[in-house]
């Protein structure tokens, strides 16, 4: 019964009977579907071939240039002139360290090249006028002791011969007494202004001498204590390891080796460029010196960097007992030269002295000279006409006399020689050296003040200051940094098969959210050649499509309104 349900219902069916006809509505249905279609297709195909279409849409954050400044040698902030935020010119003063000290060795220098100038200028101008006559009388005055001497001895014969004649002599000898104490009262009188000039150029350069030797044994024993310090800050990384602040450490020596070398090295160019000489071995032995002491700070640097062997502890306690042996050895060689020196000084302002407070001490020495010739010939008349016998005995005592008046007369004529003759080349080439190596010195002293004054390298805003005065600063440690504002960067990141739509020089137009409706103009400036942020392994064609390209973007910013690190939307032009 239920089977014959079931085919009678299909069969009664209008399309199995075939006697019904499809409506009009039922036809159409499929046709406007088509025709939809096709208008989406025909809509599609034109809106991709329009220029909006055609622009690429990326993103990314806005950066600016910053330029992180540090300085160049250890000291105390003494001085902030910047803050957050303060637009800078290129040149302008940011930070100036504590000065003290360097200031004093520049001032220091000044007067070494001023002194060295007036002892060249003193060389070269030779013997001055009053001192060339005070050395022809001092051969008047030998020629005339010579003479006087030779008559001795012919008085001397004479009365030894002729007794009758002694009275005679001996009122002559008390006249030249007399009139030998009269210039000694003459000499007492005062000295010359040009000897004593002289006299205070040779004293002021002692000082200089003095000065300068204890600048370079003051930089030795320095170069010494460092190696000393960098022995022992070694041993202490090969017993405990390194540590930060022992790093630290060990990179300011390092620094302030270099630094030393650098001053060095300076004036041993100075002092051999004059050419090879005692000198010139002394400033090489120097700047072996302190390239061995950099040597070792920066191994000692690198070691404790890299961590030690526990066998490396007896070769670091070798080491530091070699330091402090030549640290010992160095201070022993330098206090008899530092010695040697203050005694020369001293003994230069002693002379100055004794002209300031009198004659000068060849004008005393000859016109005492004199009065004691005159008081002995006096003597020994006297002694001659007490007692016969006593000729015999000056008549050999005036022919000694007379061989040593011989010899004092031509000394008196060799020193007025080589003062007629003028300086050798000898003299002003050491006296020209004197004045190029105060003024390295002074060179170096000015550089090392100059960098205690830290300027702007370039134009731009500051954007962080992170130090204060008071606080000491280390050697390649920011301290201040600047950014360029006016001229901003924005670098997006283009899918691969889009990169090759750009070209260097695109128009790009970018757009922020805190300025909406509103577009800023960039360029492009630079598509970076490779991609990134690729897989290892790229297979497919759609992992390819993945893999990205840098491009930066320049986005000009005269009025500030840009800030780093916004988040921006950039639309590119591509190339057709």
């Amino acid at each position: 019964m239920k089977e014959s349900r079931v085919v009678a219902t299909a069969v009664d069916t209008p399309l199995a009977r075939g006697h019904r006809h499809p409506t009009p509505g039922r036809l159409l249905r499929p046709i406007l579907a088509l025709l939809i279609f096709g208008a989406a297709a025909v809509w599609w195909y034109q809106s991709g071939r329009s220029p909006h279409a055609r622009m690429l849409v990326a993103s990314g954050t806005i950066e600016a240039d910053e330029s992180e400044i540090a300085a160049e040698m250890v000291g105390r902030i003494s001085a902030v002139l910047a803050q957050e935020g303060d637009v800078i010119a290129a040149g302008a003063p940011l930070i100036r360290l504590d000065d003290t000290l360097l200031a004093s060795q520049v001032a220091q220098a000044e007067s070494a090249v001023e002194s060295a100038r007036a002892n060249h200028n003193l060389v070269v101008r030779g013997a001055r006028a009053e001192e060339i006559r005070a050395a022809r009388a001092a051969v008047n005055q030998a020629i005339a002791n010579r003479q006087a001497a030779e008559r001795a001895i012919g008085h001397a014969r004479l009365a030894r011969a002729n007794p009758q004649e002694l009275a005679a002599r001996i009122a002559q000898a008390e006249t030249a007494v007399v009139g030998a104490r009269v210039r000694v009262a003459q000499v007492e009188a005062g000295p010359r202004a040009g000897d004593l000039g002289a006299t205070r150029g040779a004293r002021d350069q002692a000082r200089a001498n003095l000065d300068q030797l204890r600048a370079t044994l003051a930089a030795q024993e320095t170069v010494a204590r460092a190696a000393v310090t960098a022995s022992e800050s070694r041993l202490a990384l090969v017993r405990q390891g390194p540590r930060t602040e022992d790093i630290r450490a060990l990179e300011v020596g390092l620094e302030q080796a270099r630094n030393t070398r650098w001053a060095t090295q300076i004036e041993r160019d100075a002092t051999c460029g004059r050419g090879a000489g005692t000198a010139c071995d002394a400033a090489n032995a120097r700047v072996a010196a302190t390239e061995s002491a950099v040597s070792v700070a920066a191994a000692t640097l690198e070691k404790a960097r890299n961590g030690a062997l526990p066998e490396e502890v007896r070769v670091a306690e070798s080491a530091l007992s070699q330091a402090r042996a030549d640290l010992q050895a160095r201070l022993e060689v330098s206090q008899p030269a530092l010695a040697a020196a203050q005694a020369a000084h001293d003994a230069a302002h002693l002379r100055v002295a004794d002209l300031e407070s009198g004659a000068t001490e060849q004008e005393r020495q000859i016109a005492l000279t004199a009065l004691e010739a005159a008081e002995r010939n006096l003597r020994d008349l006297r002694a001659m006409r007490d007692d016969p016998l006593h000729a015999n005995a000056l008549v050999d005592a005036a022919e000694g006399q007379a061989s040593a008046a011989a010899f004092a007369a031509d000394a008196a004529h060799a020193r007025l020689d080589a003062l007629t003759a003028g300086p050798t080349e000898e003299q002003v080439a050491v006296a020209r050296a004197a004045v190029t190596q105060a003024e390295a010195v002074l060179r170096t002293a000015s550089a090392q003040s100059a960098r205690a004054h830290i300027a702007a390298p370039t134009a731009g805003t500051v954007t962080r200051l992170v130090v204060r005065p008071g606080e000491v600063v280390s050697p390649g440690v920011p301290l201040i940094a600047l950014a360029d504002l006016a001229n901003l960067r924005l670098t997006l990141y283009v899918p691969e098969d889009q990169i090759g739509r750009i070209t260097l020089g695109g128009d790009v137009a970018v757009s922020v959210d805190s300025f909406r409706g509103e577009a800023f103009a960039g360029e492009v400036t630079y598509i970076s050649p490779r991609a990134e942020f690729t897989p290892r392994n790229v297979q497919t064609r759609s992992d390819r499509a993945r893999t990205v390209f840098a491009v930066r973007v320049r986005l000009p910013n005269p009025d500030g309104r840009l800030k780093p690190g916004m988040y921006a939307d950039a639309t590119l032009a591509p190339a057709l």
